[in-house]
């Protein structure tokens, strides 16, 4: 496969489907929607807002890893879905996530409920309330992945023609802090500080460090 446009379209497609299946059509803007590998990160996808500049606005971004487009096309549209989730904590103004983003709050779980998807009973230690569902037979949320248009349904088997993404060993230097968060920067000379433990960040062994 030459273009990985397809893909992009059908993306484009599942987030307008779900702007009215899932939210009521009260999404009031359609990021820009990419594939990117996902480098040394673990996430599945992520929203990123005003990462683009567009005339006068500055739109965001929701990535679908590339890594991940081989999953079950219901597994990376409820990445899509999930990402839709922190889109509309976004727009509205409530804080979804701390710890860097990585803890996904109460606010995160009731808005993903209120658009119809399952969120998880209790929190994990690490992700909070990350791992939402689509839900049973028969929820909201099932029914607005089981009534996508085929054509959208047939982007992701193009996906599956993608080569195998090799990740690249990281030239950017490894800074922890306190309680173990990570975080890469290219600049040896860094003043940061992590907001879950208070803990300054400090240069590990050069950098180089899986």
């Amino acid at each position: 496969m030459n273009s990985i446009r397809p893909i992009i379209e059908a993306l484009e497609g599942a987030h307008a489907h779900f702007n009215t299946a899932l939210f009521g059509g009260r999404l009031r803007t359609r990021p820009v929607i990419t594939v990117q590998t996902r480098g040394r990160k673990s996430a599945y996808g992520w929203y990123w807002p005003q990462r683009w500049q567009n005339g006068t606005s500055n739109p965001a971004e929701l990535n679908i890893s590339a890594e991940e487009l081989k999953r079950d096309p219901a597994d990376v549209l409820l990445t899509m879905a999930h990402e839709m989730v922190h889109q509309v904590a976004d727009e509205t103004g409530v804080k979804d996530t701390s710890r860097g983003g990585r803890y996904h709050n109460k606010a995160f779980a009731k808005l993903a409920e209120a658009a119809g998807l399952c969120a998880p009973a209790a929190p994990d230690k690490r992700l909070g309330f990350s791992g939402v569902t689509w839900g049973p037979e028969g929820s909201r949320g099932r029914a607005a992945f089981d009534s996508l248009d085929a054509t959208i349904r047939a982007g992701f088997d193009l996906a599956r023609t993608l080569p195998n993404v090799k990740k690249q060993k990281s030239k950017m230097l490894l800074f922890t802090c306190g309680c173990g968060f990570k975080i890469r920067c290219g600049r040896r000379e860094l003043a940061a500080q992590c907001l879950a433990c208070d803990g300054e960040f400090t240069l590990q062994d050069g950098g180089t460090g899986a």
